[in-house]
């Protein structure tokens, strides 16, 4: 592979720039109430009170065992006095189960009917809501909704579920539809400026030759975000470079657009994408271009 081509500047602050269709309030988090959950769970509530939005925790279950005994999972006013955050009272809370044969498709339902704006899904090897999210079905999942999807693949994650602690360092972005990515990055954006982050570095991927010349994206409003542009030399496997990438660069989040049949998306799904998630290595956010 030949050499990379670099190039960084800090992100300016426009005022009133891009927030348009990446608001995100009504955060849903997908559990089994089994191990690792809690990963999922720490996430979904660190963001939801960072954006002061509302948390909505579904239980999935593919069969029917008896009602889930939400007892032995965190309860979210405990958790958030053991964080130390205060304003826990103002934090809206629903609670719903799934106990059907397609679970999927339930989730889906629910995502409609309360107007998700974020799903906040741990995949963990073939245990809890794994056995059913893996797979065609997890890129069914993510070509299926409207909405972006934080997945969390095994001992990844950028919060502390025993302090709420927040840690998002390197993030790398692999860009190729413009307005995909531009609205991926103000998602970011906005959660950077929710959580109060020190600064970060912004790595903008691109590989030559893979839909066309670097596309042009607008600076920002996240001052705390350093950016950067990574180019790549074209190659038979564009995905391959991807991963390499994130095995080098080991980044706290991935993001990536979903573009549907078209684009980076296809050649990334079934491979790239499903090794991010199932090989540990970074949380990945998924955002659908449109």
């Amino acid at each position: 592979m030949g050499a990379a081509l670099w190039g960084r500047r800090r992100l300016a602050r426009l005022p009133g720039a891009g927030r348009r269709g990446v608001a995100v309030r009504e955060i849903l988090c997908a559990i089994e109430l089994g191990e690792g959950d809690e990963r999922a769970f720490a996430h979904a509530l660190r963001l939801a009170t960072a954006l002061r939005g509302s948390l909505r925790l579904v239980h999935v279950e593919p069969t029917r065992r008896g009602r889930p005994d939400w007892s032995s999972y965190p309860h979210v006013r405990e958790t958030l006095r053991a964080w130390g955050i205060e304003g826990a009272a103002q934090l809206e809370v629903h609670k719903a189960e799934l106990q059907e044969t397609d679970p999927l498709s339930g989730l889906l339902r629910q995502i409609s009917a309360h107007e998700v704006d974020l799903v906040v899904v741990a995949t963990h090897g073939r245990e809890g809501v794994a056995r059913w999210l893996q797979g065609s079905v997890c890129e069914e999942l993510l070509r299926a909704v409207a909405v972006p999807v934080l997945a969390l693949p095994p001992e990844s994650g950028f919060v502390d579920p025993a302090s709420g602690a927040l840690v998002i360092e390197r993030v790398l972005a692999p860009v190729c539809d413009p307005p995909g990515a531009q609205r991926a990055l103000e998602l970011l954006e906005e959660l950077v400026e929710a959580v109060e982050l020190p600064d970060a570095d912004l790595r903008l991927l691109h590989v030559e030759g893979v839909e066309g010349r670097q596309p042009r994206i607008r600076a920002g409003r996240a001052g705390r975000l350093t950016r950067e542009w990574l180019v790549l030399p074209a190659g038979p496997a564009p995905e391959a470079a991807i991963l390499a990438e994130v095995e080098r660069w080991r980044p706290d989040l991935v993001v990536m657009t979903t573009q549907g049949p078209q684009g980076l998306w296809e050649r990334l799904q079934g491979s790239a994408t499903e090794k991010i998630l199932r090989g540990g290595h970074a949380p990945l956010l998924a955002v659908p271009a449109r």
